[in-house]
């Protein structure tokens, strides 16, 4: 197969526009066939316009031997080398974006989540809008109605966005959006929400289920049609805390600021439907797909990113894969359950880097009394154990805990429960569950700010 010449690569790129804006008029694909069929086109696509034009993914390929030229779609995905964000960081910026594209026409979005590692991930104007429709398009899919008042609870930034789209729909009386900045105390958001009465919240996991306690303590009456929740991990105690705090029903949402809208959650199976006429997602251990009910790492493919590429990037997710087809009938495969950011671990006496996760889900799923948690090693020989409490604990809870940790560290490790009226969440709106000290893969990942 010939290599595109830059004209090729502006006249196909047009095409493509045109593809995906014919996309967004269709109610969704019938098929899965009709589906894999268009992501297969797309992906050929991508892959050899970042070969062209990403110096990043050309050093890459060559360096691994993969030969986009004889790329043949989604049966070949597993040949293309999976990136990390410390790959991307460790190379120049420059590197990253198109040779196509001027950067001072590009958006810019911030990410840092779990990591903490600020990251900046830049986009066209129709990339953004496309991905904003198309979870637009998707939130009605949950319940969003047209004319809905909604109140979205995010970290608020001065990067640059193109959302002129959507206050023009505001005006028409369309959708009516109210941003809520995350960083505010629960309490302030509260009362803005009893202000709005929206008709639907749209927040993170973590912060919604802290705001629906905080609405509850103070005895205001806020009842939207749906709250649509993610960012973070929902467990199954925050969602009924939403739930009954707001008396309404809980859809879970998985996305990132690299990839948008990744997954959202079917009304009638609860499992998450991958959004897969945005991108290509795997769930991996070791490189290699897991089977249905497997944990793995979560690896994406954006499809409609064209100004930087994301090509079997790992995101730092756990999820488990899911029925490759839902009940409901819709054509998408599924995840059963999004499981949380890799953990930092925790490095025992003897070098062993154990996983804190089993002793949180524990807590999560036997202490009643236990409202969050946080595990920090603060040294080789300390961990300490933060803990808001619902009430005040008994010597037989403070006992089973004690025990637990006693059981997954190490001999001669020591441990520490704190007993604190609230974790502080960082300035946008999230947590890390666990935090290490001596060692992390998210090494340069702050402790949680005020």
């Amino acid at each position: 197969m010939k290599r595109h010449t830059a004209d090729a690569v502006v006249n196909m790129s047009f095409g493509t526009r045109l593809e995906a804006l014919g996309l967004l008029a269709m109610k969704s694909f019938s098929q899965r066939e009709g589906l894999l069929r268009y992501q297969s086109r797309r992906l050929t696509f991508l892959v050899r316009y970042a070969a062209e034009n990403v110096a990043y993914y050309h050093r890459l390929f060559e360096k691994s031997g993969f030969d986009p030229r004889h790329f043949r779609g989604l049966q070949d995905l597993q040949q293309i080398p999976i990136s990390s964000k410390d790959d991307l960081l460790s190379c120049p910026p420059e590197d990253l974006i198109s040779r196509r594209m001027k950067v001072s026409r590009l958006l810019e979005r911030t990410t840092s989540g779990s990591t903490g590692r600020p990251f900046q991930v830049r986009c066209t104007r129709f990339e953004e809008r496309y991905l904003s429709a198309l979870r637009l398009r998707i939130y009605m899919k949950m319940g969003l109605k047209i004319g809905d008042r909604v109140a979205h609870i995010r970290f608020l930034t001065g990067a640059s966005g193109d959302e002129s789209w959507l206050r023009c729909l505001g005006r028409l009386g369309i959708l009516r959006i109210t941003r809520i900045n995350s960083s505010l105390s629960q309490f302030e958001i509260t009362r803005r929400l009893e202000e709005i009465q929206p008709d639907v919240i749209d927040g993170y996991c973590n912060l919604t289920s802290i705001t629906a306690d905080a609405a509850e303590q103070m005895g205001m009456r806020i009842r939207p049609r749906i709250v649509i929740v993610g960012g973070d991990v929902l467990t199954p105690k925050m969602r009924h805390r939403i739930a009954e705090a707001f008396q309404t029903q809980v859809r879970e949402t998985f996305g990132s600021h690299e990839c948008n809208l990744m997954a959202w959650e079917c009304r009638e199976s609860g499992l998450l439907h991958v959004c897969e006429e945005g991108v290509i997602l795997e769930i991996v251990n070791d490189g290699l797909p897991v089977r249905v009910g497997e944990r793995g790492e979560v690896v994406v493919t954006a499809l409609h990113s064209f100004a930087q590429p994301f090509l079997r990037y790992r995101l730092g997710d756990i999820a488990t894969r899911g029925p490759q087809t839902c009940n409901c009938g819709l054509p998408y495969s599924t995840i059963r359950s999004i499981d949380g950011r890799i953990y930092d671990r925790i490095i025992l006496s003897d070098g062993r880097a154990a996983s804190p996760g089993d002793v949180l889900s524990r807590l999560e799923q036997k202490s009643d009394w236990i409202k969050q948690y946080q595990m920090i090693q603060e040294s080789s020989e300390l961990v300490v154990l933060r803990l808001v409490p619902k009430r005040i604990p008994e010597a037989g809870d403070l006992a089973a805990i004690h025990e637990m940790m006693e059981r997954f560290l190490s001999p001669g490790m020591q441990h520490r429960i704190d007993l604190l009226e609230q974790i502080p969440h960082d300035r946008r709106g999230k947590y890390r569950a666990s935090i290490s000290k001596v060692f992390s893969n998210y090494a340069d990942a702050p402790e949680n700010e005020e």
